[in-house]
C-alpha cells in the first residue's frame, strides 16, 4: 500500500534504467523477515502504465528488470529495481586465472563429490552436520559436532538448517580454534542448537586441488601460466 517509485527515465545508451520503489508491507505473502533474509532479491520486477478503468485491457511497459538490494525499516520497505541494461555492465565468459575459475566446490565443473567424500587420515568427511554450540556475533559461530583440524573448513560453507535463519548459507572466511568467522553475517541472530550442514573449504589452488581433493583433472584454470611481468620482460 501507498507505494511510491522516484523518477522513471529511459535511455537509448548502454547506461542502466534504475530506480527505487517504497511502500509498506501490507501482504502476508511478503513479510519483513523474507525482505531481511533477502528471499526477495533477484525477482522479476514490471512497472506498467494502465488503464484503471480497464484492467483486463494490460498495459503498455515502462520498466523491466529485477529486484536489487531491500531495505526494511518499522514495516516500510525500499526497494532497488535494477534495469536490463545493468547485465551490460556484468563481466560474462571465461578470463585466465591462476586459481580455479569453478563457482563452489562440488559443481558440475568442479566434480568433487561432497555427499561421499572423506580424508584420510581419520577418514574425515567432506560434508558433516552439526549445531551451533554458541554464537559471538552474526559473523561468528562456534560449532558442535563436527570432526577435523583447524582450517579444515576455511572457504567452505555452512548452511544452517533450523531456526530464524534456516534455508541461509553463509562462506566461511577461516576455521579457528574458537570458532567459524564468517564473510557476510546471517540476517537475524544465530541460535544456538541450531542444526547446521557445513562443507569442507577450498583454496581454489592447484595444489589443494591435486593434494587434498585428487582433482587436479578438473581443475578449472591455468596455474602455470606465465605472468604479465613475465611477458613484458626484456630479454637478455
Amino acid at each position: 500500500d501507498g507505494l511510491q517509485a522516484s523518477a522513471l527515465s529511459s535511455s537509448t545508451g548502454t547506461e542502466t534504467d534504475d530506480l527505487d520503489v517504497n511502500g509498506w508491507i501490507s501482504d502476508d505473502r511478503i513479510t519483513e523477515e523474507d525482505l531481511a533474509a533477502g528471499l526477495w532479491r533477484g525477482a522479476a520486477v514490471t512497472i506498467s502504465a494502465v488503464d484503471l478503468t480497464n484492467l483486463g485491457a494490460g498495459g503498455e511497459v515502462l520498466h523491466s528488470g529485477w529486484v536489487g538490494e531491500v531495505r526494511t525499516e518499522d514495516e516500510r520497505f525500499t526497494a532497488q529495481a535494477r534495469g536490463l541494461g545493468t547485465r551490460l555492465t556484468v563481466k560474462t565468459g571465461a578470463q585466465t586465472s591462476k586459481t580455479c575459475r569453478c563457482r563452489r566446490l562440488g559443481d558440475a565443473q568442479c566434480g568433487f563429490s561432497l555427499a561421499g567424500s572423506a580424508f584420510v587420515p581419520g577418514a574425515v568427511a567432506a560434508r558433516q552436520t552439526g549445531t551451533v554450540a554458541s554464537s559471538v556475533s552474526p559473523w561468528r559461530m562456534v560449532p558442535s559436532g563436527l570432526t577435523g583440524p583447524v582450517g579444515f573448513f576455511s572457504n567452505g560453507v555452512v548452511k544452517i538448517l533450523s531456526g530464524a535463519n534456516s534455508g541461509q548459507g553463509r562462506e566461511i572466511k577461516a576455521h579457528r580454534l574458537d570458532g567459524f568467522r564468517l564473510r557476510r553475517p546471517f540476517p537475524f541472530p544465530i541460535e544456538p542448537g541450531a542444526q547446521i550442514r557445513v562443507d569442507v573449504g577450498c583454496d581454489r589452488t592447484i595444489e589443494a586441488c591435486r593434494t587434498k581433493f585428487h582433482n587436479a583433472a578438473n581443475f578449472q584454470g591455468e596455474p602455470f601460466l606465465p605472468s604479465n611481468d613475465k611477458v613484458i620482460e626484456v630479454g637478455r
